[in-house]
């Protein structure tokens, strides 16, 4: 665990683990059914790692996404920090947080914030990316793929279908948005190998706009054996 991680987590006393009764799922289950989110945030963790399936999963997300909707506005942010030691519980409840009543955007801030307090962590920061694509316009979620990118040092982040579509989509965008910035060095150097069929196959089938131009001009100088018939794909559209 991070410095800024500890911090956080020293910080939010509301949120302590109790020590001196471990809770069972039926246990949990019973406190998110009585809407005591709370109490059931809690105890998560007093359920073995070996143990945590779907059904915690669910339950976890749950009692985590009505435990921010349950505080006032000024605490949220600092309730969602705070579950950065839970982080099997973090995506499904920003998850829930994307579909609330609340706006996206806050959701969106406080997600960056919940993945910038522990920017090394692989496997949260793509879950997370994966959750942000879902609760927003796919491009959207790019500042959360660029993470993920970074943590995995590609990998499993340029291999996961979520990031090929947020991608696509923000290479729709004009080359001077930020999203698109962020977009260019994932699609045409780390990731380039692992996207470069779904890229070609997108530009097959968009013969105009912001799409062709960009990754047109993205291929640009890539060996032919890897781009195809740029002439023919990128040819001026037919009047």
């Amino acid at each position: 665990m991070n410095k800024a991680v500890a911090i956080a987590l020293l910080g939010l006393t509301t949120l302590a683990v109790a020590e001196d009764k471990k809770y069972t799922m039926a246990d949990l289950k019973a406190l998110v059914a009585q809407k005591s989110y709370r109490e059931a945030v809690q105890h998560l963790e007093d359920i073995s790692p070996s143990e945590r399936n779907a059904d915690w999963q669910d339950m976890a997300g749950t009692a985590s996404a009505g435990l921010v909707a349950a505080v006032e506005h000024d605490e949220k942010l600092g309730t969602m920090q705070g579950l950065e030691a839970r982080s099997e519980a973090g995506p499904p409840a920003f998850a829930e947080c994307f579909q609330s009543e609340y706006q996206v955007e806050e959701c969106r801030n406080a997600a960056l914030k919940f993945v910038d307090a522990d920017p090394t962590n692989a496997k949260l920061t793509l879950a997370m990316a994966k959750v942000a694509r879902l609760g927003m316009m796919s491009y959207a979620a790019m500042p959360f793929f660029k993470r993920a990118v970074t943590a995995n040092k590609g990998g499993a982040a340029c291999k996961d279908e979520d990031l090929s579509i947020a991608v696509i989509a923000a290479l729709g965008l004009p080359y001077d948005n930020v999203l698109f910035v962020d977009a260019k060095p994932i699609a045409g150097t780390t990731c380039w190998a692992d996207l470069r069929k779904p890229i070609l196959k997108e530009l097959a089938a968009n013969d105009s706009g912001y799409y062709k131009t960009n990754v047109c001009d993205l291929m640009r100088g890539k060996p032919t054996k890897e781009t195809g018939d740029l002439t023919t794909l990128c040819a001026p559209k037919k009047e």
